[in-house]
Protein backbone atom coordinates (compact mmCIF):
# COMPACT_ATOMS: atom_id res chain seq x y z
CA UNK A 1 0.00 0.00 0.00
CA UNK A 2 2.63 1.90 0.64
CA UNK A 3 4.17 2.06 -2.63
CA UNK A 4 0.52 2.33 -4.28
CA UNK A 5 0.51 5.87 -2.30
CA UNK A 6 3.73 7.00 -3.64
CA UNK A 7 2.90 5.72 -6.99
CA UNK A 8 -0.28 7.67 -6.81
CA UNK A 9 1.10 10.94 -5.60
CA UNK A 10 4.00 10.34 -8.31
CA UNK A 11 2.11 10.47 -11.08
CA UNK A 12 -0.19 13.87 -11.24
CA UNK A 13 2.87 15.57 -10.72
CA UNK A 14 4.43 14.08 -13.69
CA UNK A 15 1.30 15.16 -15.95
CA UNK A 16 1.60 18.98 -14.73
CA UNK A 17 4.78 18.81 -15.84
CA UNK A 18 4.70 17.29 -18.71
CA UNK A 19 1.73 19.09 -20.12
CA UNK A 20 3.88 22.52 -19.53
CA UNK A 21 6.63 21.29 -21.84
CA UNK A 22 4.01 19.95 -24.46
CA UNK A 23 2.39 23.38 -24.63
CA UNK A 24 5.86 25.40 -25.07
CA UNK A 25 7.71 23.23 -27.43
CA UNK A 26 4.47 23.58 -29.54
CA UNK A 27 4.59 27.06 -29.12
CA UNK A 28 8.22 27.85 -29.96
CA UNK A 29 7.68 25.54 -33.30
CA UNK A 30 4.79 27.78 -34.40
CA UNK A 31 7.06 30.49 -34.26
CA UNK A 32 10.20 28.47 -36.13
CA UNK A 33 10.85 30.84 -39.45
CA UNK A 34 9.84 28.14 -42.33
CA UNK A 35 13.12 29.51 -44.21
CA UNK A 36 13.05 30.66 -48.21
CA UNK A 37 10.88 28.93 -50.52
CA UNK A 38 10.59 28.82 -54.14
CA UNK A 39 7.48 30.22 -56.61
CA UNK A 40 5.14 27.49 -56.88
CA UNK A 41 5.64 26.25 -60.23
CA UNK A 42 9.65 26.42 -59.81
CA UNK A 43 9.57 24.51 -56.61
CA UNK A 44 7.21 21.86 -58.79
CA UNK A 45 10.01 21.43 -61.30
CA UNK A 46 12.32 21.28 -58.73
CA UNK A 47 10.80 18.17 -56.96
CA UNK A 48 10.84 16.85 -60.41
CA UNK A 49 14.25 17.19 -60.92
CA UNK A 50 15.02 15.55 -57.79
CA UNK A 51 13.10 12.89 -58.35
CA UNK A 52 14.26 11.90 -61.66
CA UNK A 53 17.61 11.57 -60.90
CA UNK A 54 18.13 7.49 -62.17
CA UNK A 55 21.01 5.91 -60.01
CA UNK A 56 20.33 3.00 -61.78
CA UNK A 57 20.57 4.26 -65.25
CA UNK A 58 23.70 6.12 -64.07
CA UNK A 59 25.26 3.11 -62.45
CA UNK A 60 25.05 1.56 -66.06
CA UNK A 61 26.89 4.49 -67.87
CA UNK A 62 29.89 3.83 -65.29
CA UNK A 63 29.98 0.11 -65.57
CA UNK A 64 30.24 0.57 -69.53
CA UNK A 65 32.88 2.88 -69.24
CA UNK A 66 34.80 1.07 -66.30
CA UNK A 67 34.48 -2.20 -68.51
CA UNK A 68 36.80 -0.58 -71.17
CA UNK A 69 40.21 -1.54 -70.35
CA UNK A 70 41.72 1.78 -70.03
CA UNK A 71 40.15 5.07 -71.12
CA UNK A 72 43.77 6.95 -71.06
CA UNK A 73 43.45 9.45 -73.56
CA UNK A 74 45.01 7.76 -76.81
CA UNK A 75 44.18 4.61 -75.70
CA UNK A 76 41.59 2.07 -77.37
CA UNK A 77 39.17 2.30 -74.75
CA UNK A 78 38.96 5.82 -74.97
CA UNK A 79 37.69 5.54 -78.47
CA UNK A 80 35.21 3.45 -77.65
CA UNK A 81 33.86 6.05 -75.19
CA UNK A 82 33.59 8.68 -77.54
CA UNK A 83 31.79 6.47 -79.18
CA UNK A 84 29.02 5.60 -76.65
CA UNK A 85 28.91 9.24 -75.68
CA UNK A 86 27.96 10.14 -78.73
CA UNK A 87 25.34 7.72 -79.50
CA UNK A 88 23.64 7.79 -76.61
CA UNK A 89 23.21 11.91 -77.20
CA UNK A 90 21.77 11.75 -80.28
CA UNK A 91 19.38 8.95 -79.16
CA UNK A 92 18.20 11.61 -77.22
CA UNK A 93 17.63 13.92 -80.84
CA UNK A 94 20.08 16.65 -79.82
CA UNK A 95 22.36 18.64 -81.76
CA UNK A 96 25.71 16.53 -81.56
CA UNK A 97 29.22 17.07 -83.10
CA UNK A 98 32.78 16.42 -82.11
CA UNK A 99 35.87 18.75 -82.57
CA UNK A 100 38.92 16.81 -82.88
CA UNK A 101 42.82 18.28 -81.63
CA UNK A 102 45.36 16.32 -81.14
CA UNK A 103 47.69 15.70 -77.84
CA UNK A 104 50.65 13.91 -76.80
CA UNK A 105 50.69 11.21 -74.99
CA UNK A 106 52.96 8.01 -73.08
CA UNK A 107 51.73 4.92 -75.52
CA UNK A 108 52.49 1.23 -73.96
CA UNK A 109 53.53 -0.89 -76.34
CA UNK A 110 53.52 -3.59 -74.43
CA UNK A 111 56.09 -5.43 -71.76
CA UNK A 112 56.79 -8.92 -71.43
CA UNK A 113 58.81 -10.99 -69.00
CA UNK A 114 60.33 -14.36 -70.25
CA UNK A 115 61.47 -16.41 -66.94
CA UNK A 116 63.94 -19.15 -67.17
CA UNK A 117 63.60 -22.09 -63.95
CA UNK A 118 66.76 -23.77 -63.04
CA UNK A 119 65.31 -27.02 -64.71
CA UNK A 120 65.60 -24.72 -68.56
CA UNK A 121 61.45 -24.38 -68.06
CA UNK A 122 60.31 -20.90 -69.46
CA UNK A 123 57.64 -19.14 -68.17
CA UNK A 124 56.30 -15.82 -70.06
CA UNK A 125 54.29 -13.53 -68.19
CA UNK A 126 52.95 -9.82 -69.52
CA UNK A 127 53.83 -6.55 -68.15
CA UNK A 128 52.66 -3.32 -68.07
CA UNK A 129 55.19 -0.28 -68.08
CA UNK A 130 54.80 2.37 -65.24
CA UNK A 131 54.16 6.23 -66.14
CA UNK A 132 56.96 8.32 -67.53
CA UNK A 133 59.69 9.25 -65.25
CA UNK A 134 59.00 12.65 -65.46
CA UNK A 135 59.50 12.62 -69.86
CA UNK A 136 61.25 9.45 -70.07
CA UNK A 137 59.50 6.67 -71.19
CA UNK A 138 62.17 3.86 -69.72
CA UNK A 139 62.51 1.49 -72.91
CA UNK A 140 64.75 -1.37 -72.15
CA UNK A 141 65.52 -4.55 -73.78
CA UNK A 142 67.34 -7.31 -71.34
CA UNK A 143 71.21 -8.30 -72.85
CA UNK A 144 71.81 -11.89 -75.05
CA UNK A 145 72.31 -13.23 -71.34
CA UNK A 146 69.20 -12.28 -69.78
CA UNK A 147 68.92 -10.23 -66.28
CA UNK A 148 68.79 -11.64 -63.04
CA UNK A 149 65.52 -11.02 -60.17
CA UNK A 150 65.57 -10.70 -56.87
CA UNK A 151 62.74 -10.55 -54.20
CA UNK A 152 63.30 -6.65 -52.86
CA UNK A 153 59.80 -7.03 -50.25
CA UNK A 154 58.98 -3.52 -48.98
CA UNK A 155 62.39 -2.10 -50.40
CA UNK A 156 63.76 -1.87 -47.05
CA UNK A 157 67.68 -1.59 -46.80
CA UNK A 158 67.39 -5.09 -44.68
CA UNK A 159 65.10 -6.00 -47.45
CA UNK A 160 68.49 -6.51 -49.99
CA UNK A 161 70.65 -7.64 -47.15
CA UNK A 162 73.00 -10.17 -48.67
CA UNK A 163 71.29 -9.97 -52.07
CA UNK A 164 72.82 -8.69 -55.81
CA UNK A 165 71.13 -5.86 -56.03
CA UNK A 166 73.67 -3.81 -58.12
CA UNK A 167 72.81 -4.79 -61.61
CA UNK A 168 69.30 -6.91 -61.11
CA UNK A 169 65.90 -6.00 -61.47
CA UNK A 170 64.07 -5.97 -58.59
CA UNK A 171 60.89 -7.43 -57.94
CA UNK A 172 58.51 -6.16 -55.09
CA UNK A 173 55.43 -5.17 -53.64
CA UNK A 174 53.89 -2.11 -55.27
CA UNK A 175 52.74 -1.16 -51.99
CA UNK A 176 56.16 -0.11 -50.83
CA UNK A 177 55.20 3.42 -50.46
CA UNK A 178 58.96 5.64 -51.89
CA UNK A 179 61.16 2.66 -50.52
CA UNK A 180 61.71 1.10 -54.16
CA UNK A 181 63.68 3.99 -54.62
CA UNK A 182 66.24 2.38 -52.68
CA UNK A 183 66.87 -0.18 -55.45
CA UNK A 184 67.35 2.58 -57.50
CA UNK A 185 70.24 3.94 -55.23
CA UNK A 186 72.14 0.11 -54.15
CA UNK A 187 72.23 0.01 -58.19
CA UNK A 188 69.49 -1.98 -59.69
CA UNK A 189 68.17 -1.80 -63.11
CA UNK A 190 64.77 -1.63 -62.67
CA UNK A 191 61.60 -2.73 -60.71
CA UNK A 192 58.77 -4.84 -61.07
CA UNK A 193 55.91 -4.57 -58.60
CA UNK A 194 53.04 -7.42 -57.86
CA UNK A 195 49.94 -6.14 -57.67
CA UNK A 196 48.63 -6.21 -54.12
CA UNK A 197 45.04 -6.96 -52.60
CA UNK A 198 44.49 -3.08 -52.80
CA UNK A 199 45.66 0.52 -52.79
CA UNK A 200 45.71 3.69 -53.14
CA UNK A 201 46.06 6.74 -54.96
CA UNK A 202 49.08 8.27 -52.48
CA UNK A 203 50.57 5.06 -53.15
CA UNK A 204 50.41 5.56 -57.19
CA UNK A 205 51.56 8.85 -56.76
CA UNK A 206 54.81 7.24 -55.24
CA UNK A 207 55.42 5.00 -57.97
CA UNK A 208 57.08 7.72 -60.55
CA UNK A 209 60.00 9.95 -60.47
CA UNK A 210 59.97 13.63 -61.08
CA UNK A 211 63.35 13.74 -62.91
CA UNK A 212 63.98 12.14 -66.17
CA UNK A 213 65.85 9.11 -64.99
CA UNK A 214 65.71 6.04 -67.01
CA UNK A 215 64.70 3.58 -65.07
CA UNK A 216 62.28 0.99 -66.03
CA UNK A 217 59.10 0.24 -63.58
CA UNK A 218 56.28 -2.82 -64.25
CA UNK A 219 53.70 -3.85 -63.03
CA UNK A 220 52.05 -7.52 -62.99
CA UNK A 221 48.63 -8.94 -63.05
CA UNK A 222 47.85 -10.72 -59.93
CA UNK A 223 48.32 -14.29 -61.13
CA UNK A 224 51.60 -13.27 -62.30
CA UNK A 225 52.41 -11.55 -59.16
CA UNK A 226 51.86 -14.79 -56.97
CA UNK A 227 53.34 -17.11 -59.33
CA UNK A 228 56.87 -14.75 -59.48
CA UNK A 229 56.38 -15.06 -55.80
CA UNK A 230 56.77 -18.13 -55.30
CA UNK A 231 59.56 -18.67 -57.79
CA UNK A 232 61.27 -16.18 -55.99
CA UNK A 233 60.60 -17.92 -52.34
CA UNK A 234 61.73 -21.28 -53.22
CA UNK A 235 64.88 -20.36 -56.22
CA UNK A 236 66.04 -16.81 -54.66
CA UNK A 237 67.47 -15.92 -57.63
CA UNK A 238 66.10 -16.25 -61.10
CA UNK A 239 67.11 -15.58 -64.72
CA UNK A 240 65.00 -13.63 -67.00
CA UNK A 241 64.69 -11.04 -70.53
CA UNK A 242 62.63 -8.31 -70.09
CA UNK A 243 61.16 -6.25 -72.75
CA UNK A 244 59.42 -2.77 -72.22
CA UNK A 245 58.41 -0.29 -74.65
CA UNK A 246 56.59 3.14 -74.51
CA UNK A 247 56.96 6.15 -76.22
CA UNK A 248 55.33 9.69 -76.77
CA UNK A 249 53.41 9.52 -79.22
CA UNK A 250 50.65 12.06 -80.86
CA UNK A 251 46.74 10.91 -81.07
CA UNK A 252 44.16 12.00 -82.16
CA UNK A 253 41.16 13.26 -79.71
CA UNK A 254 37.58 14.72 -79.68
CA UNK A 255 35.81 16.71 -77.71
CA UNK A 256 32.03 15.69 -77.91
CA UNK A 257 29.07 18.87 -78.19
CA UNK A 258 25.43 18.20 -77.33
CA UNK A 259 23.79 21.68 -77.81
CA UNK A 260 19.77 21.83 -76.64
CA UNK A 261 18.14 24.72 -77.81
CA UNK A 262 14.55 24.83 -76.08
CA UNK A 263 11.59 26.24 -77.80
CA UNK A 264 11.25 29.06 -76.35
CA UNK A 265 14.60 31.24 -75.26
CA UNK A 266 13.91 33.45 -72.42
CA UNK A 267 17.32 33.79 -71.43
CA UNK A 268 20.08 35.02 -74.32
CA UNK A 269 23.19 33.79 -73.24
CA UNK A 270 24.29 29.73 -73.63
CA UNK A 271 25.20 27.68 -70.96
CA UNK A 272 27.68 24.80 -70.46
CA UNK A 273 27.29 21.44 -68.40
CA UNK A 274 30.96 20.02 -68.64
CA UNK A 275 32.24 16.68 -67.46
CA UNK A 276 35.48 15.00 -68.93
CA UNK A 277 35.76 11.62 -70.37
CA UNK A 278 39.42 9.98 -70.11
CA UNK A 279 40.76 8.23 -67.09
CA UNK A 280 44.02 8.00 -65.91
CA UNK A 281 45.96 5.60 -64.11
CA UNK A 282 50.08 5.38 -62.52
CA UNK A 283 49.60 2.11 -65.09
CA UNK A 284 48.53 3.65 -68.21
CA UNK A 285 46.77 0.40 -70.15
CA UNK A 286 45.35 -0.35 -66.51
CA UNK A 287 43.27 2.67 -66.36
CA UNK A 288 39.54 1.48 -65.80
CA UNK A 289 38.08 5.10 -64.20
CA UNK A 290 35.18 3.90 -62.52
CA UNK A 291 35.04 7.35 -60.32
CA UNK A 292 36.25 8.92 -63.54
CA UNK A 293 33.35 7.92 -65.23
CA UNK A 294 30.78 9.18 -62.76
CA UNK A 295 30.89 12.69 -63.78
CA UNK A 296 30.75 11.87 -67.68
CA UNK A 297 27.76 9.39 -66.71
CA UNK A 298 25.35 12.06 -64.82
CA UNK A 299 25.99 14.36 -67.80
CA UNK A 300 24.79 11.57 -70.11
CA UNK A 301 21.31 11.54 -68.39
CA UNK A 302 21.24 14.91 -67.23
CA UNK A 303 19.62 16.34 -70.67
CA UNK A 304 16.27 13.97 -70.12
CA UNK A 305 15.71 16.66 -67.57
CA UNK A 306 15.78 19.80 -69.41
CA UNK A 307 13.88 17.83 -72.37
CA UNK A 308 11.38 17.39 -70.05
CA UNK A 309 11.38 20.93 -68.58
CA UNK A 310 12.62 23.24 -71.17
CA UNK A 311 15.53 25.85 -69.75
CA UNK A 312 15.20 29.25 -70.68
CA UNK A 313 18.23 29.52 -72.32
CA UNK A 314 20.38 26.93 -74.92
CA UNK A 315 22.75 24.47 -73.03
CA UNK A 316 25.58 22.56 -74.69
CA UNK A 317 26.44 19.65 -72.97
CA UNK A 318 30.03 19.39 -73.11
CA UNK A 319 32.10 15.87 -73.19
CA UNK A 320 36.03 16.74 -72.40
CA UNK A 321 38.94 14.74 -73.89
CA UNK A 322 42.53 15.37 -72.11
CA UNK A 323 41.51 16.12 -68.65
CA UNK A 324 44.65 14.78 -67.00
CA UNK A 325 46.76 16.02 -69.98
CA UNK A 326 46.66 19.59 -68.87
CA UNK A 327 42.98 19.74 -69.51
CA UNK A 328 43.95 20.05 -73.24
CA UNK A 329 40.56 19.47 -74.30
CA UNK A 330 39.38 22.07 -72.39
CA UNK A 331 41.77 24.71 -74.14
CA UNK A 332 41.38 23.72 -77.09
CA UNK A 333 37.64 23.94 -76.80
CA UNK A 334 37.71 27.88 -75.55
CA UNK A 335 40.52 28.54 -78.38
CA UNK A 336 38.07 27.65 -80.76
CA UNK A 337 34.88 29.00 -79.65
CA UNK A 338 37.00 32.61 -77.93
CA UNK A 339 35.07 34.62 -80.11
CA UNK A 340 31.72 32.77 -79.01
CA UNK A 341 32.51 34.38 -74.94
CA UNK A 342 29.69 36.48 -73.99
CA UNK A 343 30.76 40.47 -73.06
CA UNK A 344 29.89 43.48 -72.56
CA UNK A 345 27.01 44.51 -74.86
CA UNK A 346 27.43 40.78 -76.87
CA UNK A 347 25.29 38.37 -75.14
CA UNK A 348 23.23 36.83 -77.49
CA UNK A 349 23.84 33.48 -78.64
CA UNK A 350 27.51 33.61 -76.81
CA UNK A 351 28.49 31.42 -74.21
CA UNK A 352 28.08 33.33 -70.22
CA UNK A 353 28.03 30.01 -67.93
CA UNK A 354 30.35 27.16 -67.60
CA UNK A 355 30.51 24.18 -65.31
CA UNK A 356 32.09 21.68 -64.70
CA UNK A 357 31.44 18.34 -62.96
CA UNK A 358 34.06 15.87 -61.07
CA UNK A 359 32.52 13.79 -58.82
CA UNK A 360 33.69 10.79 -56.75
CA UNK A 361 32.39 8.53 -54.94
CA UNK A 362 34.00 8.74 -51.54
CA UNK A 363 31.45 11.03 -49.85
CA UNK A 364 28.31 12.68 -50.48
CA UNK A 365 29.82 16.28 -49.52
CA UNK A 366 29.87 18.67 -52.86
CA UNK A 367 31.53 21.73 -53.08
CA UNK A 368 30.98 24.46 -55.57
CA UNK A 369 34.28 26.64 -56.41
CA UNK A 370 35.39 28.94 -59.16
CA UNK A 371 39.56 29.45 -58.60
CA UNK A 372 41.52 26.01 -59.06
CA UNK A 373 45.02 25.29 -59.21
CA UNK A 374 45.39 25.44 -62.88
CA UNK A 375 46.10 29.66 -63.38
CA UNK A 376 46.99 31.98 -60.41
CA UNK A 377 45.48 35.19 -60.12
CA UNK A 378 46.93 38.54 -58.55
CA UNK A 379 43.71 39.32 -57.29
CA UNK A 380 41.19 36.72 -56.87
CA UNK A 381 38.52 38.62 -54.63
CA UNK A 382 37.94 40.70 -58.45
CA UNK A 383 37.10 37.36 -59.77
CA UNK A 384 34.91 36.02 -56.65
CA UNK A 385 33.08 39.31 -56.18
CA UNK A 386 31.48 39.01 -59.49
CA UNK A 387 29.67 35.62 -58.47
CA UNK A 388 28.94 37.47 -55.34
CA UNK A 389 24.88 37.77 -56.19
CA UNK A 390 24.71 34.55 -57.64
CA UNK A 391 26.45 32.87 -54.67
CA UNK A 392 24.13 34.51 -52.25
CA UNK A 393 21.07 33.30 -54.29
CA UNK A 394 22.37 29.39 -54.45
CA UNK A 395 23.23 29.21 -50.54
CA UNK A 396 20.96 31.32 -49.24
CA UNK A 397 17.33 31.20 -50.94
CA UNK A 398 18.24 27.79 -53.39
CA UNK A 399 19.52 25.19 -51.19
CA UNK A 400 17.66 25.90 -48.10
CA UNK A 401 14.20 25.66 -50.02
CA UNK A 402 15.69 22.72 -51.98
CA UNK A 403 16.44 20.66 -48.30
CA UNK A 404 12.68 21.39 -47.39
CA UNK A 405 11.59 19.95 -50.44
CA UNK A 406 13.96 17.13 -49.97
CA UNK A 407 13.52 16.29 -46.32
CA UNK A 408 17.24 16.43 -45.87
CA UNK A 409 20.21 18.45 -44.83
CA UNK A 410 22.56 18.88 -48.06
CA UNK A 411 26.21 18.23 -47.65
CA UNK A 412 27.73 21.53 -49.88
CA UNK A 413 30.20 23.90 -49.29
CA UNK A 414 30.62 27.37 -50.99
CA UNK A 415 34.07 27.73 -51.81
CA UNK A 416 33.67 30.64 -54.35
CA UNK A 417 33.14 33.20 -51.67
CA UNK A 418 33.73 30.79 -48.81
CA UNK A 419 30.27 31.65 -46.86
CA UNK A 420 28.46 28.76 -46.60
CA UNK A 421 28.09 27.19 -43.90
CA UNK A 422 28.04 29.71 -42.01
CA UNK A 423 30.94 27.83 -40.04
CA UNK A 424 32.92 27.32 -43.43
CA UNK A 425 35.80 29.75 -41.91
CA UNK A 426 36.21 27.12 -38.70
CA UNK A 427 36.50 23.87 -40.83
CA UNK A 428 36.48 24.34 -44.54
CA UNK A 429 36.40 21.24 -46.94
CA UNK A 430 39.49 18.83 -47.09
CA UNK A 431 40.98 19.12 -50.21
CA UNK A 432 44.37 16.66 -49.98
CA UNK A 433 45.36 16.61 -54.22
CA UNK A 434 45.26 19.68 -56.03
CA UNK A 435 41.76 20.56 -58.24
CA UNK A 436 41.68 21.11 -61.66
CA UNK A 437 38.55 21.68 -64.18
CA UNK A 438 37.64 22.78 -67.83
CA UNK A 439 35.78 25.64 -65.92
CA UNK A 440 38.85 27.66 -64.66
CA UNK A 441 39.74 27.23 -68.68
CA UNK A 442 36.40 29.23 -69.68
CA UNK A 443 37.13 31.53 -66.28
CA UNK A 444 40.99 32.58 -67.52
CA UNK A 445 39.88 33.24 -70.88
CA UNK A 446 36.66 35.32 -69.81
CA UNK A 447 37.77 36.40 -66.05
CA UNK A 448 34.67 34.98 -64.78
CA UNK A 449 31.77 32.90 -65.81
CA UNK A 450 33.10 29.29 -64.68
CA UNK A 451 32.32 27.28 -61.35
CA UNK A 452 32.95 23.54 -60.90
CA UNK A 453 30.84 21.35 -58.61
CA UNK A 454 33.45 18.55 -56.71
CA UNK A 455 33.27 15.84 -54.54
CA UNK A 456 34.84 17.03 -51.16
CA UNK A 457 36.03 16.06 -47.84
CA UNK A 458 37.62 12.86 -49.34
CA UNK A 459 40.78 11.47 -50.37
CA UNK A 460 39.52 10.10 -53.83
CA UNK A 461 41.15 6.52 -52.69
CA UNK A 462 41.45 4.70 -55.96
CA UNK A 463 41.67 7.22 -58.69
CA UNK A 464 44.85 7.51 -60.58
CA UNK A 465 45.36 3.80 -59.42
CA UNK A 466 44.27 0.26 -61.47
CA UNK A 467 41.70 -0.22 -58.63
CA UNK A 468 39.16 2.49 -59.71
CA UNK A 469 37.02 -0.58 -60.67
CA UNK A 470 33.04 -0.60 -60.76
CA UNK A 471 33.14 -2.67 -57.28
CA UNK A 472 34.94 -0.01 -55.73
CA UNK A 473 32.54 2.38 -55.98
CA UNK A 474 29.90 3.23 -53.11
CA UNK A 475 26.38 3.73 -55.12
CA UNK A 476 24.88 5.76 -52.42
CA UNK A 477 26.97 7.73 -52.38
CA UNK A 478 26.45 8.63 -55.96
CA UNK A 479 22.89 8.85 -55.32
CA UNK A 480 22.94 11.48 -52.76
CA UNK A 481 25.04 13.61 -54.93
CA UNK A 482 22.63 13.33 -58.12
CA UNK A 483 19.80 13.82 -56.25
CA UNK A 484 21.46 17.10 -54.91
CA UNK A 485 22.48 18.00 -58.56
CA UNK A 486 19.61 17.84 -60.52
CA UNK A 487 17.92 20.35 -59.40
CA UNK A 488 20.99 22.54 -58.28
CA UNK A 489 22.04 22.37 -61.76
CA UNK A 490 18.67 23.08 -63.47
CA UNK A 491 18.29 26.08 -61.09
CA UNK A 492 21.74 27.52 -62.09
CA UNK A 493 21.10 27.62 -65.80
CA UNK A 494 18.07 29.24 -65.67
CA UNK A 495 19.22 32.10 -63.27
CA UNK A 496 19.51 35.55 -65.10
CA UNK A 497 23.16 36.31 -65.32
CA UNK A 498 24.23 39.29 -63.88
CA UNK A 499 28.12 39.30 -63.82
CA UNK A 500 30.36 40.99 -66.83
CA UNK A 501 32.67 39.00 -69.15
CA UNK A 502 35.92 39.98 -70.24
CA UNK A 503 37.15 37.74 -72.61
CA UNK A 504 40.53 39.70 -73.74
CA UNK A 505 43.57 37.93 -75.40
CA UNK A 506 45.77 40.06 -73.04
CA UNK A 507 44.94 41.81 -70.22
CA UNK A 508 46.81 42.34 -66.13
CA UNK A 509 45.02 39.57 -64.67
CA UNK A 510 43.78 36.62 -67.24
CA UNK A 511 43.76 36.13 -70.80
CA UNK A 512 44.17 34.00 -73.69
CA UNK A 513 47.72 33.66 -75.40
CA UNK A 514 48.73 31.35 -78.07
CA UNK A 515 52.42 30.75 -78.25
CA UNK A 516 53.85 29.52 -81.59
CA UNK A 517 57.78 27.86 -81.08
CA UNK A 518 60.23 26.43 -83.02
CA UNK A 519 63.06 24.10 -82.22
CA UNK A 520 66.32 25.34 -82.52
CA UNK A 521 69.94 24.72 -82.58
CA UNK A 522 72.67 27.54 -81.52
CA UNK A 523 74.81 27.91 -85.10
CA UNK A 524 78.30 29.99 -84.20
CA UNK A 525 79.17 30.69 -87.79
CA UNK A 526 75.82 33.02 -88.34
CA UNK A 527 75.64 33.73 -84.03
CA UNK A 528 72.24 32.94 -84.73
CA UNK A 529 69.75 29.25 -84.64
CA UNK A 530 68.72 26.95 -87.01
CA UNK A 531 65.78 25.15 -86.99
CA UNK A 532 66.35 22.15 -85.31
CA UNK A 533 64.16 18.87 -85.40
CA UNK A 534 64.07 15.10 -83.91
CA UNK A 535 62.18 12.63 -84.59
CA UNK A 536 62.17 11.86 -80.39
CA UNK A 537 61.94 15.07 -79.42
CA UNK A 538 59.84 16.14 -76.65
CA UNK A 539 59.19 19.59 -75.11
CA UNK A 540 57.75 19.95 -71.68
CA UNK A 541 56.03 23.04 -70.94
CA UNK A 542 54.58 24.31 -67.66
CA UNK A 543 53.80 27.49 -66.27
CA UNK A 544 55.86 28.58 -62.63
CA UNK A 545 53.26 29.53 -59.93
CA UNK A 546 53.07 33.55 -59.93
CA UNK A 547 55.57 35.57 -57.21
CA UNK A 548 54.54 34.70 -53.85
CA UNK A 549 52.66 31.45 -54.37
CA UNK A 550 54.99 28.37 -53.68
CA UNK A 551 54.41 25.39 -55.46
CA UNK A 552 55.27 21.76 -56.26
CA UNK A 553 55.38 19.48 -59.06
CA UNK A 554 53.80 15.74 -58.87
CA UNK A 555 55.27 13.36 -61.46
CA UNK A 556 52.36 10.80 -61.76
CA UNK A 557 50.86 13.06 -64.05
CA UNK A 558 53.19 15.67 -64.40
CA UNK A 559 51.40 18.52 -63.52
CA UNK A 560 51.96 21.81 -61.41
CA UNK A 561 50.46 23.40 -58.42
CA UNK A 562 49.25 26.92 -59.33
CA UNK A 563 50.06 26.18 -63.11
CA UNK A 564 49.63 23.93 -66.11
CA UNK A 565 52.02 21.31 -67.65
CA UNK A 566 51.56 20.02 -70.90
CA UNK A 567 54.12 17.30 -73.01
CA UNK A 568 54.41 18.11 -76.64
CA UNK A 569 56.14 15.88 -79.48
CA UNK A 570 57.02 18.60 -81.74
CA UNK A 571 55.68 18.77 -86.40
CA UNK A 572 58.11 17.44 -88.30
CA UNK A 573 59.72 19.98 -88.60
CA UNK A 574 60.15 21.02 -85.13
CA UNK A 575 57.62 23.67 -84.58
CA UNK A 576 54.74 23.37 -81.78
CA UNK A 577 52.01 25.34 -80.47
CA UNK A 578 50.60 25.94 -77.04
CA UNK A 579 47.53 27.35 -76.35
CA UNK A 580 45.51 28.89 -73.32
CA UNK A 581 49.13 30.24 -71.86
CA UNK A 582 48.36 33.37 -69.08
CA UNK A 583 49.62 36.67 -69.85
CA UNK A 584 52.33 38.18 -67.53
CA UNK A 585 53.32 34.77 -66.47
CA UNK A 586 56.68 32.73 -66.49
CA UNK A 587 57.37 29.63 -68.65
Amino acid sequence: MRSSCIWIRILPLIIVITLPLILVTGTLQAQAPTGPTLPPDLASVVTDAYRMFNLTAVLKHIEYFASLGSRFTGYPGFYKAAEYIKNVWESYGLDVWTEEFEVTIPMSKGAEIVIELPNGTRITMRAYPLMPNYVNPCPYESPPEGDILIWGGNGYFEDFTGKPVNGSFVVMDFNCRWYWENALILGAKGVIFTTPSITTRIEAEWKALAIPYNFPRLYLSKGDSITIRKLLYRYKTLRAWIKSDMEWIRVKAYNIIAAYRPPEIVEPEIAVISAYYDAFSIVPELAPGASDAIGIAMLLELPKLFLKHPPKREIWFVAFAGHYQGLKGGREFIDRHFDDIASMGKRQGKLALFISLDLVSDNQDLAMYAIGNFYSYFYPESIRVKFASMISNIFYTFIPALESIIGRNIHIFDEVAQSYPPWYSTSPPYEPFIKFSEAEVFLEAAYGGGLTIITTNCLRMYRETPFDTFRNLNPENIKLQGEVLWPLLYYIVNMPITYDLRPFRYSADHGWIIAKLQLGIYNTTTRWYDNFTHPDAIVMFYQQPLAGAAGFMSAINLRAFLGFIEVIKPNPDGSLVVKGLKPMSNY
